[in-house]
């Protein structure tokens, strides 16, 4: 049996490098085609910085955009200034700077994934141990739960959903940052056919300036939005809410633009932040209404 399990995950992580394999050719594939233009001389640098701005804010308006735009930034620009620094600067210097800023960067994602998640295990914990003894207590008076403390557990529950949700966004970070890392090199080590070193290290800068308008248009995102980088329990409550809404409204054959996806998520959390101001008030008014009159 041990034996069996073993061949099935030996089978199981085959498959997983070679998906991973296929989106590492399919993203360098993509980011060619997206320099290309301007490698070639057909966009001008103006026009090609525009267009890297533009894709960049459309992706910093989305939810928890500036994190991804900022992450995509650093990962592609530091990989370019690599290439191009061991192919042009003296002794190779600037890509040695460069390849110890991304080790260092490295270094640190893996430091707040292992912080995220013992964070995490410790939120579990915590709120799991607090479920237990509210059950606990129950059984022992043989009372049921109350309104009160069901909704106090589930309190509890929601407090838990930043810190795993940050645990999710640590693996995500490292893995958008992993395959970056490793396209990069893809693309500018091809040196099969026409792709001589001049074509490269054009490549290369296009790439590098495609990377820091991200990382610049993300950071600028990150200041002008007042809850950047932190995460809501009720800001995720609300988008699970709306997402399955909009499953349902677009099997329907409803079309939901951003701004009304957007809409919707402002809406259900000014909802669920007006329920909990009232949830005290009708307890009030319930113990007011079972007071003896005098």
């Amino acid at each position: 049996k041990q034996e069996l399990m073993y061949q099935r995950y030996k089978e199981m992580k085959k498959g997983d490098e070679l998906k991973q394999r296929k989106r590492q050719a399919k993203c360098a594939k993509n980011l060619l085609e997206r320099v290309t233009p301007f490698v070639d001389g057909k966009v001008s640098m103006e026009d090609f910085v525009a267009s890297c701005q533009e894709e960049a804010l459309n992706i910093a308006k989305g939810a928890y955009g500036e994190l991804y735009t900022i992450t995509m930034g650093w990962a592609i620009l530091v990989s370019a200034e690599e290439f191009i620094g061991f192919k042009t600067s003296f002794l190779g210097l600037g890509g040695h700077v460069a390849r110890t800023k991304q080790n260092a960067s490295g270094f640190g994602a893996n430091m707040k994934l292992i912080g995220a998640g013992l964070k995490a295990v410790g939120a579990g914990s915590k709120a799991m141990v607090e479920a237990e003894n509210m059950q606990k207590r129950a059984e022992e008076t043989g009372e049921q739960l109350d309104a009160s403390a069901a909704a106090e557990m589930a309190e509890a529950l929601d407090d838990t959903l930043p810190t795993f949700l940050e645990f999710a966004w640590a693996v995500n970070k490292k893995d958008i940052q992993s395959t970056l890392k490793s396209v990069c090199k893809k693309l500018f080590n091809d040196s099969s056919g026409a792709n001589t070193k001049e074509l490269r290290l054009k490549r290369a800068e296009a790439v590098r300036i495609f990377g820091r308008e991200f990382l610049t248009i993300g950071k600028l995102t990150q200041k002008t939005k007042p809850s950047s980088g932190k995460m809501d329990a009720d800001d995720i409550k609300a988008r699970v809410e709306v997402a399955a809404r909009t499953t349902m409204a677009k099997a329907q054959g409803q079309e939901l633009s951003e701004e009304d996806h957007e809409l919707m998520i402002r809406l259900a959390k000014q909802m669920s932040m007006d329920a909990k101001r009232q949830t005290p008030q009708g307890h009030s008014e319930g113990n007011n209404d079972d007071a003896p009159s005098s």
